[in-house]
């Protein structure tokens, strides 16, 4: 009877480490589409005066934009569930500034709030701050008291444990098989559910939709009658009971139009990059602004980094490589006829 008891208390165990959660994005945000107004602050964020960062300089590693405390207020957030971590990217203004600092209360109702995390003095370089946050929180306000600076502050995440018998979105998405007009986006989720894609032109405006299988974990989903050479966002959704969902990431159909690729002296005579190698800031500056170009970069796993554009009436673009692998990069620019090539070196 004692052995039956043993053996009984190791399969409890053993189911019941075996049940672990999974950790989820409870709510994530970094500001990309927030330009200083109110109409384009984050869905269910409050505040109480709106100002934004534009430069890389002053944005987390999602890139530009980033939310500005340019004067004493608040930044509260949608309501949420279930979080046990936050983390967020915070960096001051003035170098010299000590004395201003940044509050943090938590409310689980949006009218009692309670002392949480004081942060004071602010980094003066770009940090990225990580606490752990009680799952009876639902809001979190942040209270800037300005003396002398403003404060940046971005890539703002919230993570929480999701029951096993929740759907997540165990390996995240990946896009294959590009033409000029199609691609598939394949993802992965823990149990079997819907396969959904949001899709557009702009990050903020994901208005087609396209529906694959259902009741799979393995999920392959096939986009159509696509522009050549352009960039797309989109986001995957699965649903079995609840829903998750991906961040919002970007691919650029191919363009069997093109005819040429133009490596080191032409492509140099159409954009320049500087410094290389690059430390902390890559400025790409484009030579001949008469045109439309875009651009990809990519690393040498062939990871794409980062896509972007250029239109007739910009001329540079900085990006922020600073929590970029050190090591070789290749950076692509193309038009509607050629691809120009360059490579620069992450110190």
């Amino acid at each position: 009877m004692k052995k039956e008891k043993i053996i009984s208390i190791i399969v409890v165990a053993f189911f019941c480490f075996s049940a672990k959660a999974q950790q989820i994005n409870i709510l994530p945000e970094n500001f990309t589409n927030y330009v200083g107004t109110a109409a384009s602050l984050p869905t269910g964020w409050t505040n109480t005066a709106n100002a934004s960062y534009t430069s890389a300089g002053y944005s987390g590693t999602s890139g530009p934009n980033s939310y500005k405390f340019a004067a004493t207020g608040s930044l509260t957030t949608p309501k949420f569930s279930n979080a046990d971590s936050l983390q967020f990217w915070v960096k001051r203004g003035s170098t010299s500034d000590v004395t201003s600092k940044l509050i943090i209360t938590k409310s689980s109702d949006n009218i009692i709030w309670q002392a949480f995390q004081t942060i004071s003095p602010i980094p003066a370089t770009a940090s990225t701050l990580k606490f752990s946050i009680d799952t009876g929180a639902h809001y979190l306000k942040f209270s800037y008291t300005k003396a002398t600076g403003n404060l940046a502050f971005d890539d703002f995440l919230l993570k929480g444990l999701a029951p096993v018998s929740a759907i997540f979105i165990a390996i995240q998405p990946t896009v294959n098989s590009i033409t000029d007009n199609s691609a598939n986006i394949n993802w992965t989720t823990n149990i079997a559910g819907t396969s959904n894609i949001h899709y557009g032109f702009s990050s903020n405006a994901l208005i087609n939709t396209e529906i694959g299988a259902n009741g799979i974990t393995n999920h392959n989903v096939g986009i159509s009658a696509l522009t050549a050479n352009t960039m797309y966002y989109f986001r995957v959704f699965s649903t079995a009971g609840n829903t998750d969902s991906s961040d919002i990431l970007s691919f650029t159909t191919a363009n069997s139009s093109i005819t040429k690729v133009e490596e080191n002296s032409l492509a140099k005579n159409i954009f320049s990059v500087f410094p290389n190698p690059a430390k902390e800031q890559l400025t790409l500056q484009l030579n001949t602004p008469s045109k439309n170009y875009f651009f990809d970069v990519y690393n040498s796993a062939g990871q794409k980094m980062l896509s972007g554009s250029f239109f007739s009436n910009s001329t540079s673009k900085k990006i922020d490589v600073r929590n970029w692998k050190k090591g070789l990069y290749l950076l692509i620019f193309r038009d509607d006829k050629t691809q120009y090539i360059q490579k620069f070196i992450k110190d």
